[in-house]
């Protein structure tokens, strides 16, 4: 072949890219389908990422350092569903979504 060289075969390419992990939420308390004996109800548990802005119910809460977060919930006689968000900019909110069944003791 005219014009052409072994060194025009070979071509340095570097490429670079980062994969985000979604955000994701793990729930420590309380667990699903169970009754709490009192009201309010502290929601616990870790997010993937400590920047996390987390809410249970509308109840704010930062997360540690280490992802942890926790949060009072007030609850009503019978059942109760219990959304927990976590939102962090850039990235797509994480949910989770419990129900407990709330029996007080009056």
């Amino acid at each position: 072949m005219e014009g052409y060289s072994a060194e025009d075969s070979y071509r340095n390419v570097q490429v670079t890219y980062s994969v985000e992990e979604p955000l994701a939420i793990e729930l420590s308390s309380p667990e699903d389908r169970t009754e709490p004996m009192e009201s309010p109800v502290i929601v616990s548990g870790k997010v993937s990422d400590p920047a996390a802005k987390v809410t249970a119910n509308g109840a704010e809460t930062d997360a540690a350092s280490d992802g942890a977060f926790s949060a009072d919930v007030e609850l009503s006689e019978g059942e109760n569903t219990i959304e927990i968000i976590a939102i962090v900019e850039g990235k797509e909110p994480a949910a989770r979504t419990i129900t407990v069944n709330y029996k007080s003791s009056h």
